[in-house]
């Protein structure tokens, strides 16, 4: 999926995930509904994709447009609270299931899951983030780095500081 996702081109990379994000619901409909184990498995395979595509979008993400000083932090925090819901539903699964029965909890898992999946892309933010880093301000030239530039003589002034000289490069 990795090497899939290197090759497309999109625009609005994060909000492509977050769309597919959803795809994880599907296992949860699957045995809220009461499918065959067919079924089941073919939606956990979605789920797998949904989930790659997902984690990619959201990893780049943050990789193009998080300043490297704080990435680590931001980054320790979403894994932190992302986990944090896990042990939450556990424990409320067998209450909930035992009062409503096991397909009306799975399938309000699903409903929820899916509507916490797309609930970012209420964000104009999150919608709207470009592909691809900032692009950088290009610093103004001065003449001398203009006159290099039209001649193509940076190389001539590398040899002139001792550059390339043990490697032949001239």
């Amino acid at each position: 999926m990795s090497a899939l996702m290197y090759r497309l081109v999109l625009r609005h990379l994060l909000r492509t995930g977050q769309l597919m994000s959803v795809l994880g619901a599907l296992p949860l409909v699957a045995l809220g509904l009461g499918a065959g184990p067919v079924w089941v498995l073919i939606a956990a395979f979605v789920a797998g994709i949904g989930f790659s595509i997902s984690g990619i979008s959201w990893d780049t993400s943050l990789q193009e447009h998080v300043d490297r000083g704080v990435l680590s932090r931001l980054a320790s925090i979403d894994d932190l609270l992302s986990f944090i819901a896990i042990p939450a539903g556990t424990l409320a699964a067998g209450p909930l299931a035992d009062r409503f029965g096991p397909r009306h909890v799975t399938l309000a898992a699903a409903i929820v899951y899916g509507a916490a999946a797309w609930s970012s892309l209420l964000f104009k933010d999150v919608r709207d983030l470009p592909h691809g880093p900032e692009q950088p301000p290009v610093p103004p030239q001065g003449p001398k780095e203009q006159a290099q530039a039209a001649t193509g003589s940076r190389s001539s002034s590398l040899s002139r500081r001792g550059i390339g000289r043990r490697t032949g490069m001239r």
